[in-house]
């Protein structure tokens, strides 16, 4: 049996039987989602600072005491391979996390409060994927800082996995770094881009929801219903109709007074008034 590169960080003496993966490396693939890296440009597993494996202990080793990691000088020239296995296991590393833990536990936990004003566009620019990444991988604010600590909670409560915390993680910044008026609430419609750049949409939505900072502005399907049944309509009567349509799924205490109804409520009323609304335009 001969050794060879790991897949994962090109480390060398990692043996068949393993997949040719060294033990750091078998954990980023059940954790990790593949993509290519900030850094070195290779398609591989991906951490949550945009670093593959490799690329991130490349600038654990340069780092300096009492400063932060620095992935773009760590890496500039290039990357020193290493044998493999001999990063998995740190002395000290169960007690450094669990000091980690209570000084977490001990913090008060973050607040944010988003803004009320909107910063409206003059035009839309289409983004471009690689600066997108960029800034997404050094996001850090206060709603990044405060919607973290609630996805971590959210995740515990519903058993959800390293990969998809990491993923809503990611999202998260990538919808932060997305944002036309930075630290406002933030739209549904916004977050459903998310997979074409990358992201997951349901869970952020999950996340954001739970934090109070989604705005739901998708649009329902008794709605596409009712403005697919009134396109053509006189502009007076679409007014009255609207009317009706609003009171319908939101109620009203002045006249028109009316408890709100249930959508398919409205999606049968229309069914049976359409036909009738066709005739009097008539």
């Amino acid at each position: 049996m001969h050794p060879f590169s790991c897949r994962g960080c090109l480390a060398w003496g990692v043996y068949r039987v393993h997949n040719w993966r060294c033990w750091s490396c078998r954990w980023w693939q059940n954790h990790y989602p593949l993509g290519e890296c900030l850094y070195c440009h290779r398609t591989t597993r991906i951490g949550d600072s945009g670093a593959c494996r490799l690329c991130l202990e490349q600038a654990r080793r340069l780092k300096e005491p009492d400063r932060a990691v620095d992935l773009v000088g760590a890496n500039r020239f290039g990357q020193q391979l290493y044998l493999a296995n001999l990063h998995a296991v740190r002395r000290g590393k169960r007690s450094d996390w669990l000091a980690h833990q209570r000084r977490r536990e001990q913090a008060p936990p973050p607040r944010f409060a988003p803004v009320r004003w909107r910063q409206l566009l003059l035009f839309r620019m289409p983004p471009n994927h690689a600066a997108l990444k960029n800034r997404a991988a050094a996001a850090d604010s206060e709603m990044v800082r405060f919607c973290d600590t609630i996805l971590r909670d959210h995740a515990a409560r519903h058993g959800w996995s390293r990969k998809q915390i990491n993923d809503t993680a990611r999202s998260l910044k990538l919808v932060q770094v997305l944002q036309d008026t930075p630290g406002a609430k933030i739209n549904a419609s916004d977050v459903l881009e998310l997979p074409g750049l990358g992201g997951t949409a349901m869970s952020t939505m999950e996340i954001l929801a739970a934090a109070d900072l989604l705005i739901d502005d998708r649009t329902t399907a008794v709605h596409r219903y009712f403005t697919e049944h009134t396109a053509g309509l006189p502009p007076e009567m679409r007014s009255q109709l609207d009317t009706w349509f609003e009171v319908m799924l939101g109620g009203s205490k002045s006249a028109p007074r009316r408890l709100p109804r249930h959508p398919q409520t409205a999606h049968l009323h229309i069914l049976g008034m359409a036909p009738i609304w066709r005739v009097g335009a008539a």
